[in-house]
């Protein structure tokens, strides 16, 4: 659990020199840390060949149902005004 934010830290690229390696030489050894190594790759590879959503906005969200209200049959769910 000590070395966990120093795993994230070499697992995302952000160590260098003498302490990349020495997380490195721990990770070779070290079941715990080298399975969440292991985790965060995974993870990060997931996430990198899932599509990018986005929620739709308000605005969009708003216009969809104005233009449903519009083409429901009279009397139905239309806006009056």
């Amino acid at each position: 659990m000590r070395l966990r934010g120093e795993v994230e830290a070499y697992a995302d690229g952000e160590l260098t020199g003498a302490h990349r390696m020495q997380v490195a030489a721990h990770v070779a050894c070290c079941w715990a840390c080298s399975g969440s190594l292991q985790l965060l790759r995974l993870i990060r590879a997931s996430l990198r060949h899932s599509p990018q959503r986005t929620p739709p906005s308000l605005a969009s969200a708003r216009v969809r149902r104005f233009a449903q209200d519009l083409s429901a049959p009279t009397g139905r769910n239309r806006p009056s005004g």
